[in-house]
């Protein structure tokens, strides 16, 4: 998946902006402060005041445009009558967009794993009591979980 940059930068500034706000007033919510401006404003252009609005402004290109509907309603029947109106799929676009959507799944899977051990390699190393297995002051099964989360952490890295 493409991330935009636009989206990033937007996502990096909202970040700081609730950081500040927090240092200034610790008990702020964005999200809780910005629900009313966000309400108004998705009203503003989703909204039926917004829908007349569009309307009205192209209203006139609409009542150009409108002798020619029929005209070219009928050229389309007519087409479809003869034969020669035919949708046209791309294999090639849709083997391709099965076989990332596959890919998509196995990243998604590997990452869960991955991050099942790393869970599972916390939780030994926290339970730990002097086994007879130590490496570095860690129990050998929390290294091996470790090593194989990262190993696949990284290879679901490298195939992006």
């Amino acid at each position: 998946m493409e991330v935009l940059p636009q989206l990033l930068l937007l996502q990096k500034t909202l970040v700081n902006i609730e950081g500040v706000g927090r240092q200034l007033y610790p008990d702020l919510d964005l999200w809780e402060t910005a629900r009313p401006i966000m309400k108004r404003w998705m009203s503003e252009q989703t909204g039926v005041r917004h829908l007349f609005q569009s309307t009205r402004e192209n209203f006139p290109g609409w009542m150009e445009m409108l002798p020619q509907v029929p005209g070219a309603a009928m050229e389309v029947l007519d087409q479809m009558k003869k034969g020669h109106l035919q949708v046209r799929t791309d294999n090639e676009s849709f083997a391709a967009l099965t076989e990332e959507i596959k890919k998509s799944n196995q990243r998604t899977t590997h990452a869960i794993i991955a991050g099942a051990l790393i869970i599972a390699a916390a939780l030994l190393f926290g339970m730990h009591e002097n086994k007879p297995l130590i490496f570095a002051n860690m129990p050998v099964s929390v290294w091996l979980l470790s090593t194989i989360s990262v190993i696949m952490l990284f290879r679901i890295w490298m195939k992006k």
